[in-house]
């Protein structure tokens, strides 16, 4: 009986040394459950710690552990990229801003012939509305072989390319037609700078004039205000001028026609005779007032012969 005891408790030990342990992934999933269910703080594991892939699965961990992770939530936080879509937002929005302050001063001289002078400058002066154009000025000149037109206009710059175009349509022949466009935006934004600094200083100034308590100080500081203050105006001006500049393109355009000048007619023999005593009057008077302008030479001249007769008279007796 004793040996069949024995036996009996050697048999059951050994049964209890082969058991199979409980499997780390089991435990793993145990633990992550357990938090869920009694609402506790749940801490992620680390990408040290799961080594996840697209496929769904983790390298040494076994599958049952990979779903538990993936409803937990921690797959996601662990292999979430950082989001690169402001850095990218922000390239665009420089490329933008850059396009949208670029500033350009279109200006155009054109010289070209034309038909009928009149004609040609009604038809420019009508479209002028049409894309908000003017005239800066309008000269009209004419002689014997041609009559000109010069005229300064002055287009918004969108409307620029379209109002060359039909201003060129009223060209017979161009002489000469010139387009330049010049980028002012670097001077622009650094006039925008320094506008922006002498704003800043003069509102210091106006800190130290309301702290002052000497008169000296005062007026140091009323002087100092004074000089940025025209420095700014100054700036404000020419930052005006770009901006009209900009805003407006001016075009020079200088229409001609050609005439032919009238013949004169063939002078006849009473018209030459009458024009040849005119112009002798003319030529005795134009003497007689030259003699006049050199009577102090005329005057010395004369005391000068006088004084040799005299001389040559005592010689002689």
């Amino acid at each position: 009986m004793r040996h069949i005891t024995i036996l009996l408790f050697l048999v059951l030990a050994i049964s209890s040394c082969h058991k199979k342990p409980e499997s780390t992934a089991a435990m793993l999933v145990t633990e992550i459950a357990e938090p869920a269910a009694t609402g506790a703080t749940q801490v992620p594991p680390t990408k040290e710690e799961y080594k996840y892939d697209k496929s769904g699965s983790h390298e040494g961990v076994n599958q049952p552990l990979t779903l538990s992770l993936a409803k937990a939530g921690y797959l996601d936080a662990i292999d979430k990229k950082p989001d690169e879509e402001p850095k990218q937002t922000a390239l665009i929005k420089n490329r933008v801003e850059t396009k949208e302050i670029q500033k350009i001063i279109k200006n155009a001289t054109v010289n070209f012939q034309v038909e009928k002078n009149d004609s040609s400058h009604d038809r420019i002066a009508r479209s002028l509305s049409a894309y908000e154009a003017y005239f800066g000025s309008d000269k009209r000149s004419q002689n014997s072989y041609e009559i000109q037109q010069i005229m300064v206009i002055r287009v918004p710059s969108v409307n620029f390319d379209k109002l060359m175009d039909i201003l060129m349509k009223e060209s017979i022949y161009t002489e000469n037609k010139n387009i330049t466009a010049d980028d002012v935006t670097s001077e622009f934004v650094d006039i925008q700078v320094r506008l922006k600094s002498k704003k800043e200083v003069e509102k210091r100034y106006m800190e130290l004039l309301s702290h002052a308590q000497k008169v000296s100080d005062v007026l140091e500081v009323e002087n100092n205000l004074r000089v940025i203050r025209e420095e700014i105006e100054s700036t404000e001006g020419r930052l005006k001028l770009l901006k009209d500049q900009v805003a407006y393109s001016t075009i020079t355009l200088t229409l001609t026609q050609r005439v032919k000048g009238e013949t004169m007619p063939e002078a006849t023999f009473g018209y030459r005779l009458r024009e040849s005593v005119v112009n002798g009057w003319q030529g005795l008077l134009s003497f007689a007032l030259t003699l006049v302008s050199l009577w102090p030479f005329l005057l010395v001249l004369s005391v000068f012969i006088i004084w040799i007769i005299i001389r040559r008279r005592k010689r002689a007796q």
